[in-house]
């Protein structure tokens, strides 16, 4: 694809540009999935982030690359670029936290990234990576960052259009997960597609999702009557009570 056609002054098309642009290359058809979610995706957005609007600024700056994670530990903030520093070497790390992903996809209100409306999780997950690039930047050019300061939200804004320098998702419980939580109880036998696979298991905690056991002959849990499982957390929206019609 030629890189004549992006035009890096509107933001808004930039970041339609890329989406198309990444979903044509990778051969990605599903943008409000968790799936997208992958240590491989997250690396090609930041390539193709570096290409278009940094014109191989990263590539030069960091030619040992960028490592990518993906945390379960972090519940508000959807990303943290980690800088380390020993001696004349440096190293950078971009987290991406699943939980607050998850949260995204399963709320039906308004989902507000980095002040800017995403329509599906690709769009939310590309505006954290572009918050997190902003703190790279920030990082290699200055050695330290703080997305409060004046001088991070002016990058932010100059490269992105960003409206806010935050990039919390959902920061507050949604009041619908908690009438999603009443409805079910310890003990009690729910479903759940998972790849459109239909499962059937014991429902035995409950918080912001629920911990399904699920009978497995491959299980590492065993009960005392000898049965296996496999332990399966689910968000409580994509919950079934098992006596619902799916």
């Amino acid at each position: 694809m030629n890189d004549s056609t992006i035009n890096i002054n509107d933001k808004e098309n930039m970041r339609s540009f890329i989406k198309k642009d990444f979903c044509i290359r990778h051969k990605i058809n599903m943008l409000n999935s968790i799936y997208l979610l992958t240590l491989k995706n997250i690396a090609n957005l930041i390539d193709i982030y570096d290409y278009y609007v940094l014109r191989g600024y990263l590539v030069k700056t960091i030619p040992e690359g960028i490592k990518v994670s993906i945390s379960n530990r972090m519940t508000t903030s959807g990303g943290k670029t980690i800088f380390s520093k020993r001696g004349r070497e440096h190293s950078y790390e971009i987290r991406i936290s699943n939980r607050v992903m998850e949260r995204f996809i399963e709320d039906n209100r308004s989902k507000i990234v980095c002040g800017i409306k995403a329509i599906d999780t690709l769009e939310a997950l590309m505006l954290i990576l572009e918050h997190e690039i902003c703190h790279v930047i920030e990082f290699s050019k200055y050695g330290n960052s703080n997305c409060k300061d004046e001088r991070f939200k002016t990058i932010a804004f100059n490269l992105f259009g960003h409206k806010s320098s935050y990039h919390e998702i959902l920061k507050k419980e949604d009041t619908l997960n908690k009438t999603i939580n009443s409805s079910f109880v310890k003990g009690q036998v729910v479903q759940f597609k998972y790849k459109s696979i239909l499962y059937e298991g014991i429902i035995s905690n409950i918080n912001k999702r629920a911990t399904v056991m699920v009978k497995d002959i491959n299980g590492a849990y065993r009960d005392n009557n000898g049965f296996s499982y496999s332990k399966w957390y689910i968000p409580l929206k994509l919950l079934i009570n098992k006596e619902q019609k799916i």
